[in-house]
């Protein structure tokens, strides 16, 4: 199925999609922006880091909160069948991790819920924290 573009649809494509990425050559006066312009711009936006690293990254902070939730989980429980009480810093520590990032995907992504289950967190945190403490002075 072939499409028809008549030409002044195409000049208007074309201007508009070389104004995104620099001055399009048009009749000879302007400059067309270069290979090397374009990859030193990406390169000042993205600060170096390339879009398959930060995705890499993103699953692996995800992969690592999630080990840790497991982990925590394991540890309270062996130490509640052993010593019959909880530790409470073990929560502490996974749940200010968690909530500290639903805070900063928060901060991002500006979605509601990451902010409420955020601030869920951190406080929860807070009330392990003074619970460990209040153990810990006996």
């Amino acid at each position: 199925m072939a499409y028809y573009i008549d030409k002044y649809t195409w000049q208007t494509y074309n201007s508009a999609m070389t104004s995104l990425l620099g001055t399009a050559k048009n009749g000879g006066n302007k400059n067309i922006m270069n290979r090397d312009e374009i990859l030193e711009k990406s390169r000042e936006e993205n600060q170096n880091h390339d879009e398959m690293e930060r995705h890499a990254l993103a699953k692996a902070g995800q992969k690592a909160c999630a080990v840790g939730g497991l982990v925590c989980a394991a540890i309270i429980i062996i130490e509640s069948v052993f010593s019959e009480h909880v530790n409470f810093s073990t929560w502490t520590v996974y749940l200010s991790m968690t909530g500290t990032m639903l805070l900063t995907k928060y901060f991002l992504l500006k979605k509601k819920h990451e902010l409420i289950f955020g601030i869920f967190q951190i406080i929860l945190a807070v009330v392990f924290l003074a619970l460990y403490i209040i153990r810990l002075r006996g």
